[in-house]
This record gives structure tokens, C-alpha cells and sequence, in this order.
């Protein structure tokens, strides 16, 4: 994330881009830019810095932060998604597929930036979904790729961010709140669907399976 250079101080109209993981370890146990971002280097080199230790967060939950929206990520998306989302909605959840590898008794997420997606993908995934997810009271919207659960009947529970489950082991807790172990049922529904049900397109260019979703 470049800061203003220190002979010119940011205004009012100054631009902000925010890159996640622009940083990767080096062999001499530092940081070093991604390889992918060479071409920024001479200005990132010219900018001020400024480091401090930040919490792990998706994107979309930081950039919701800087807008300050105090409903957080899913009411940013929701948002977005304009008069798609019905007028009774009461509760908004993030929609993230993810792929990963099963091992003997946990699920190995693949780290969300390695996950090659599109708005066909999305498509795809809504239609098979949505009717396992209408039995819970959920409508699945779906614009440019992204997927947004809402539902006019609230659940009590509050599961991790998936920036903490992204590249990680699936976790095998329930999260907070009374609907915590419901939430979890309904995940592992989703993933014996998909399962059963894998994207021929996605297998057809040699993509990995979309193994689950993470609400949050």
C-alpha cells in the first residue's frame, strides 16, 4: 500500500491502491516484493513507509474499514448489489468457494488468491446451491463473479473470516452463537453437493474442483 512520497502529502482527492500479499518471505528470513509487482519497485522505493502490524482481514473487509462501513464487508457487497437483494433481508453473508486437498481427517484450504474464478464459475455454483440453500431461507445473488447470502430470518453465529481460514486447515469448531453447529451442517451440505456434482467446465481446462464454501 504506497503512501503519498514525503514532499507531497496526501489531499482529499489522493488515490489508495491496496495490493494483498505484495510481500513474500525471502531466503534471508525478510520480506521481499512479489516478483509480479517488479515494475512498481523504483516508486515504491521513492514513497514514505510506514510499517505496523495489522490484522489478518480479506480485502473487501479492509476496504469496508477505510469506507467505514460500520455493517462491515457483507453490507458493502450488499451494497453493491443494489435492488438485487430482496426488500425483507434482514442478515447479509459472504459467499467464499475455495478448493483444497482432503487429507485423513481435515480439509487443506487452498490459499484464496491461487483460486482461478470467474463470474461463469459463480453462475454455476448459484444454480447448483441454491436449492439446497433455500431449505435454510437463503437466496443466493450473484454479480461479477462475487456471491452474497442473504435471508430475511437471522442466524446467531459469528465464524471467522475466511482470511483465516484461506490457506489454513478448515476449521473443525463450531463458530460463536447458538446457530454455530447449524452453520457447520449447512457447509458440510454443501460440500457432499459439490462433490457429487463437479463443474465440467472447470474439469475441462484442468482447474481444480470447487470442494465447499466458506459464509461468514
Amino acid at each position: 500500500m504506497p503512501a503519498a512520497g514525503r514532499d507531497s502529502p496526501p489531499t482529499q482527492d489522493a488515490r489508495l491502491l491496496l495490493i494483498p500479499d505484495a510481500l513474500i518471505p525471502d531466503a534471508q528470513g525478510g520480506y521481499a516484493l512479489h516478483p509480479a509487482l517488479g515494475f512498481m519497485a523504483p516508486r515504491l522505493a521513492r514513497a514514505a513507509k510506514l510499517w505496523a502490524e495489522a490484522p489478518l482481514m480479506a480485502p473487501i473487509e479492509w476496504y469496508a474499514l477505510l469506507l467505514g462501513t460500520e455493517q462491515g464487508a457483507s453490507a458493502l457487497l450488499a451494497d453493491a448489489m443494489g435492488d438485487a437483494v430482496p426488500a425483507d433481508a434482514r442478515q447479509c453473508w459472504l459467499f467464499s468457494p475455495f478448493a483444497g486437498r482432503l487429507g485423513r481427517d481435515s480439509v487443506h484450504i487452498m490459499p484464496d488468491e491461487a483460486l482461478i474464478w470467474d463470474a461463469a464459475d459463480a453462475e454455476w455454483l448459484a444454480g447448483l446451491l441454491q436449492p439446497l440453500l433455500s431449505g435454510d431461507g437463503f437466496t443466493l445473488l450473484v454479480r461479477d463473479g462475487c456471491l452474497l447470502a442473504v435471508t430475511s430470518s437471522p442466524w446467531d453465529a459469528r465464524p471467522a473470516s475466511f482470511a483465516q481460514v484461506s490457506g489454513h486447515v478448515l476449521p473443525n469448531r463450531h463458530p460463536q452463537g447458538s446457530d454455530g453447529g447449524r452453520l457447520m451442517r449447512l457447509c458440510a451440505e454443501m460440500q457432499m453437493l459439490l462433490a457429487a456434482n463437479p463443474s465440467a467446465r472447470r474439469r475441462a481446462v484442468g482447474l481444480p474442483d470447487v470442494m465447499g464454501t466458506w459464509l461468514w
